[in-house]
């Protein structure tokens, strides 16, 4: 099934948006996009875990590529083929991508709510420091 929804994933967000990649950046460059930074993780992303939680819910493979931003700063999560109910859909496949997932969690081979706000961490550590956290992975730790 395909959508169409609007918008760029947190990636994208990052590269287009952050002043480092650009020529003679001002002060108020960066205080802008910080600013908007600190918006969509405190009143739009950790907000919308946090209604999706309250449901016992935990969307599995959340990660850069997987959250949209609009031009509103809306949130739209993708690849919810790993979300699942806690307590009682313990047969789904867990799904993750790699960087945005702490190492208990691929021991248990389940998405935990802790999980989640893991990955938000690591969402919230791209959105600041443009960092792909997906290639800094020593294969051999897991």
């Amino acid at each position: 099934m395909k959508n169409n929804i609007s918008g760029e994933n947190i990636y994208q967000y990052s590269a287009t948006k952050c002043p480092i990649l650009e020529i003679n950046p001002t002060t108020d460059d960066f205080q802008a996009y910080y600013t908007s930074a600190v918006e969509i993780c405190l009143n739009y992303l950790s907000k919308s875990l946090q209604v999706i939680h309250s449901y016992n819910i935990v969307i599995g493979d959340l990660s850069s590529s997987n959250v949209l931003i609009d031009n509103n700063l809306k949130i739209s999560f993708l690849d919810l083929e790993g979300a699942r109910k806690l307590y009682e859909d313990e047969e789904i496949p867990y799904l993750f991508s790699l960087g945005f997932i702490d190492k208990m969690t691929m021991k248990r081979k389940g998405a935990t709510i802790e999980s989640g706000l893991y990955a938000l961490g690591c969402i919230m550590c791209n959105l600041f420091t443009l960092q792909n956290n997906q290639f800094k992975i020593n294969s051999n730790e897991y």
